[in-house]
């Protein structure tokens, strides 16, 4: 198990594709890819993770040091390999550890690639320290909150504004970022479940209400589908238009079976962010599956 250690100011935990851990406030996202996150400060880069879940048999040190050498590379310099400090070790005992360090005139890093023998994750935990802010105590701190394992077939989701857990059978398809809006799209088979931050919330909603703000975005079936009991100033619920063509839609029709969807959608005043969960898929499951998730789906 991981050993705590006190907690960072200001921290924020950062969830994705099977990852967790705890970073500064301050630090923010500048690169998401499905299997690899960097963040930055005012100063520039602070972290970089890469990971992959790889087979028994893979060649752990060769997968992710290829990526660690285009790195360095970059930057014109060497790795080199750095002994581990012996608290870093005890904390994170259960893993393979390889240290390393490189440095530039320009730059310089030193971190981890960790080998998990339970779920076969291969890490890499690069920190970034031009200017000297990233000091062994801080990655310490943020190593003890690291982990690489699912829980309860749950994968566990948290980033920007959106924290939401997941049963692992969704897979992460689609992410978009636009100026005020980010949105996660996930599919398990017929089923696809969306995921909506929209900000700030204050500007947005200037001018309309929350029921106008959704079905400009989401048009519904009919008026009577909203759940009059979901439907307050601050949030509704209701069932949506599915994305599905019309030869789709004839060929569902003939088999017996109907796509739907069903939208939640709220409006969070503290944060001033507008958050939104959406599911699609055959009729009788989509209104339960998003009532589920829902309970689980909040502001960071």
């Amino acid at each position: 198990m991981v050993k705590k250690t006190k907690r960072l100011s200001n921290d924020k935990k950062v969830a994705w594709n099977g990852i967790r851990i705890i970073l500064p406030g301050s630090w923010q996202p500048a690169v998401i890819d499905p299997f690899h996150l960097l963040f930055e400060d005012d100063n520039g880069p602070t972290i970089e993770i890469r990971w992959s879940r790889l087979k028994q048999n893979s060649d752990v040190p060769s997968i992710i040091y290829r990526k660690l050498q285009q790195t360095a590379g970059s930057y014109k310099c060497k790795i080199q390999e750095k002994s581990i400090p012996k608290a870093w070790k005890e904390m994170l005992g259960r893993y393979e550890i390889k240290g390393f360090r490189w440095h530039s005139t320009i730059s310089s890093a030193k971190g981890l690639v960790l080998h998990c023998p339970i779920c076969h994750t291969v890490t890499l935990l690069q920190f970034h320290q031009t200017p000297n802010r990233v000091d062994d105590k801080l990655i310490e701190q943020i190593l003890s909150t690291f982990n690489d394992h699912q829980e309860n077939n749950t994968t566990h989701w948290a980033m920007y504004d959106i924290k939401a857990d997941l049963p692992s059978r969704f897979e992460l398809i689609k992410h978009h970022f636009s100026a005020g809006a980010f949105q996660l799209d996930f599919k398990a088979k017929a089923t696809r479940v969306s995921l909506y931050r929209f900000a700030p919330a204050s500007i947005l909603l200037a001018d309309i209400s929350l029921y106008k703000f959704a079905l400009l975005r989401w048009p519904m079936y009919r008026s009577q589908s909203v759940v009059k009991d979901i439907s307050t100033i601050n949030g509704l619920e209701y069932q949506t238009c599915p994305e599905t063509n019309f030869y789709t839609q004839t060929v569902l029709r003939l088999l017996g079976r109907r796509k739907e969807a069903w939208l939640r959608i709220r409006h969070i005043k503290g944060p001033n962010r507008i958050l939104a969960l959406r599911a699609e898929g055959y009729q009788n499951h989509i209104k339960e599956l998003v009532s589920a998730l829902a309970d689980k789906f909040s502001h960071v």
